[in-house]
């Protein structure tokens, strides 16, 4: 199950707390993702986990081995920072570790997905969100 947000133009902080019951036993399960509102296409980035436990985005398809260490059953937190507009970025962490960022020009008014998003989901799986936050960075 996923939840849409409506549409947000400016700069983000998103974050949560994430508890999966058991292992991962999709290919891949997204569990944050950043839309444009182009239909039947990719999201721009989307956050997730492997089947092998490792932490994962949209366009880096390989696993971020030296982030694996966050393993199924054990809570972690999710924080995602970002801006829209030319001068737009992206930052995810894990537990306060910055596990992936870019700097591109973003749409400029995205809507936001959260929950679980499963490809190749073999078994159910079952996804804690808590402490959920969403904030405007005013400056």
């Amino acid at each position: 199950m996923e939840v849409a947000s409506s549409r947000f133009k400016g700069e983000f902080i998103f974050s949560a707390d994430y508890y999966f019951h058991q292992p991962v036993s999709a290919k891949r399960t997204a569990f944050f993702q950043l839309h444009d509102g182009g239909k039947n296409v990719a999201p721009p980035t989307w956050f997730g986990l492997s089947k092998l436990g490792c932490f994962i985005e949209a366009h880096q398809k390989n696993n971020y081995d030296k982030f694996c260490s966050v393993k199924p059953m054990q809570k972690f937190k999710l924080r995602v920072h970002w801006k829209t507009g030319e001068d737009g970025f992206i930052k995810y962490e894990i537990n306060d570790r910055v596990v992936f960022k870019k700097i591109k020009p973003m749409a400029e008014s995205p809507y936001v997905k959260f929950g679980m998003y499963a490809i190749e989901l073999e078994e159910k799986q079952v996804l804690d969100i808590t402490n959920l936050t969403m904030l405007r960075v005013v400056r």
